[in-house]
């Protein structure tokens, strides 16, 4: 992040990359965790977003072959599960995308862990950019 430019003012950020190890072999398995959502509308996301990503395995079931997480809706003052992710899973990409404004959450979440915070809505080409991010 160029530190001229504040939170305020991006629609992305993300915290220095970790010494972590990653799993780079394989296909992605993506996480994907929303708050307030519906099983029925998790399920169609999965399926919209197996059209859009098709490298990517997305699923609603956490595994130990899961190397990336994608928390969907996050709302200020949630990072206690952002801190249980990151703990379950310590090298996985840990994307987390909330509505805006961006400067209200984002810092929770880095300091919790994650690798990428976002804005809601975000297109498809910047959320596969975030998720294949760590596994190039």
């Amino acid at each position: 992040m160029n530190p001229a430019r504040s939170i305020r003012e991006e629609s992305e950020l993300q915290r220095e990359p970790a010494a972590r190890p990653t799993r780079r072999t394989g296909r992605l398995v993506c996480l994907l965790t929303a708050f307030h959502a519906q099983l029925s509308l998790a399920r169609v996301l999965i399926r919209q977003l197996a059209l859009e990503m098709p490298d990517i395995a997305f699923t609603l079931a956490d595994g130990p072959r899961v190397n990336v997480i994608w928390v969907c809706g996050y709302e200020a003052g949630a990072a206690e599960l952002v801190t249980r992710l990151r703990r379950m899973h310590p090298s996985a990409t840990l994307v987390v995308s909330g509505r805006p404004p961006l400067w209200l959450w984002a810092p929770e979440v880095l300091a919790a862990g994650v690798d990428h915070a976002c804005l809601w809505p975000l297109d498809y080409a910047r959320l596969s950019h975030a998720l294949h991010q760590a596994h190039a």
